[in-house]
């Protein structure tokens, strides 16, 4: 409960959200400033004496945002990308292929770390080192795969039509990308096969050949064309059989992000193991048992999807959280989220600018406030003690479908209720990305969210048996949620009022979008505050 004495007890027990404004605002600032590294740490030592000398309260206070601020300039200087590699000139480039290749036709894309070149010149013998990180476009007729070298003529275009300044961009150069290139099959040079030379190199590329192996057994289980590319795309985040139209109903219906493994992926195997091993609560060591089985499923996901940076880092965010629960006797889910976003900045500033990592985030931000007290507001709680209620006057089998009825809905209202809390945190951003504003999607995507669960469920279950007898039949029933799931979008999408295509939402939209939602959320609470006084007045 709330009380007014309490309200700053409250917000203590949420240190990381006083210390992320400062660390996002200061490498926001990093860009505009030209400080080099030596004069930020030297006026970072000068704020850390005066934090050291002024204990009162308020110039503390002061003194350590300072402190996270310049933090956040230095961190943005320090680990900012060097980009050596010259943009629209020909240049000679050995390159290492690091990715799946994706067939689109006269091209196959990938991504390829160019380690190094020189100018294609007669007079330019100098070879210069890089580690930067392109995206790839080969001729289709060439034959490469994974962990090939390749050297070729390629020239290094930005990664946009626009100089590198729209948010695509921004995204793609926050992971690490510096442009892109095309690569006919009369311009390399020559090939040459590549062993991995650490043991992180070792895992990636084992990564991507379990994920080969895994899209044969989906294509195996012979699902429509359609079915399989979106059960891959789904599954192992490979999207190489998607077709356009199944793309455009997506985009048209507001689902796109389901076809792009996400933080919303890993959200949706978070909640459900939680709710599936909630019973090892009850058992001796429990509580551990259930946060190891937890992790290692996360980090299990993301090794077959491919060790992407975006699927790594919300695995790292659920992992965080769930050992927080662990450790923490006063669990704060809140402190637990802020807390590992600080520490992925810190790690790369510029995960700030990626969509990924703002979509998880604030999707998970706004499925910790609201899907609770929209549990509250459907009266559904009251429906699961009314089940469990009567659960305990029962015996035997009657005893087991009144348990197994609450399983149930707490199954089918969580995911309803989930989905509708994290779409008001991702709406917005969605809008100033894409363009697209759905109408119909409030109202479908508790069927999605629903569906999506089923299928992952299904799915692993199927890449796991799929060589039994018992694999068959789970194979048949995966391909039909798939099914159902594509009908359901390409329905929607088939209307009219699906969605509204009115341009890219403004950056003020954006923050007023964001600033409603803010208030809103001040709102209830202050609603929940006052009820809580009045009751104890």
């Amino acid at each position: 409960m709330l009380y007014p004495n309490d309200i700053y007890d409250k917000f203590s027990k949420i240190p990381f959200l006083k210390l992320l404004p400062p660390l996002i605002l200061g490498v926001i600032v990093a860009d505009s400033v030209n400080f080099n590294v030596l004069t930020l740490l030297a006026v970072y030592a000068l704020f850390l004496v005066g934090f050291i000398i002024f204990r009162r309260e308020t110039p503390h206070r002061i003194f350590s945002f300072l402190l996270i601020f310049f933090i956040g300039m230095t961190s943005v200087k320090v680990l900012a990308p060097e980009e050596d590699i010259p943009q629209n000139v020909r240049i000679i480039a050995e390159c290492k292929i690091t990715d799946n290749l994706v067939n689109k036709g006269k091209w196959q894309n990938t991504t390829a770390k160019v380690e190094a070149y020189r100018l294609a010149s007669l007079y330019d013998t100098v070879w210069q080192k890089s580690n930067e990180y392109i995206i790839l476009y080969i001729d289709s007729t060439y034959k490469v795969s994974i962990g090939d070298n390749i050297t070729c003529y390629l020239y290094v275009n930005p990664l946009d039509t626009v100089g590198g300044q729209s948010g695509y961009a921004r995204t793609m150069r926050s992971r690490g990308y510096l442009g892109r290139a095309y690569v006919s099959a009369g311009n390399i040079l020559y090939k040459t096969k590549y062993a991995p030379e650490t043991f992180w190199q070792e895992i990636i590329f084992a990564s991507k050949r379990v994920q080969r192996v895994l899209n044969r057994r989906i294509i195996e289980n012979k699902e429509e064309a359609r079915d399989s590319g979106v059960a891959m795309a789904l599954l192992t985040g490979d999207k190489q059989l998607l077709d356009s139209n199944i793309r455009e109903a997506y985009s048209k219906a507001g689902f796109s992000h389901v076809l792009a493994i996400s933080g919303l992926h890993l959200g949706i195997i978070f909640l459900f193991l939680n709710f599936f091993l909630s019973p090892l609560l009850f058992v001796r060591k429990g509580k551990i048992i259930r946060t190891i089985m937890i992790i290692i499923i996360l980090w299990t996901y993301c090794f077959i999807t491919g060790l992407s940076a975006s699927v790594m880092r919300s695995a790292f965010m659920l992992s965080l959280m769930q050992i927080s629960f662990l450790t923490t006797r006063n669990y704060n889910s809140y402190n637990a989220l802020f807390s590992s976003a600080f520490v992925l900045i810190l790690v790369n500033p510029y995960f700030i600018y990626d969509m990924s990592f703002q979509m998880s985030y604030l999707a998970i931000l706004t499925i910790l406030f609201f899907f609770p007290r929209l549990k509250r507001w459907s009266r559904a709680d009251k429906v699961e003690y009314w089940l469990l209620n009567r659960s305990k006057g029962e015996q035997g089998f009657k005893k087991f479908i009144f348990l197994g009825a609450r399983r149930g809905f707490q199954f089918v209202t969580g995911a309803i209720l989930v989905g509708i809390s994290a779409q008001i945190g991702v709406t917005p951003i969605t809008g100033y990305f894409f363009g697209i504003f759905p109408l119909l999607n409030i109202f479908i995507n508790p069927i999605i969210m629903v569906l999506m669960m089923q299928i992952m469920f299904m799915g692993f279950i199927y890449l796991t048996i799929f060589d039994t007898p018992a694999g068959t039949l789970v194979g048949e029933i995966f391909s039909t949620l798939i099914s159902a799931l594509n009908n359901v979008v390409e329905w929607t999408s088939s209307f009219r009022v699906a969605s509204i295509e009115y341009g890219n939402l403004s950056l003020i939209g954006l923050y007023i979008s964001y600033a409603v939602i803010i208030l809103i959320m001040i709102i209830i609470k202050w609603f929940e505050y006052r009820k809580i006084r009045l009751a104890h007045v």
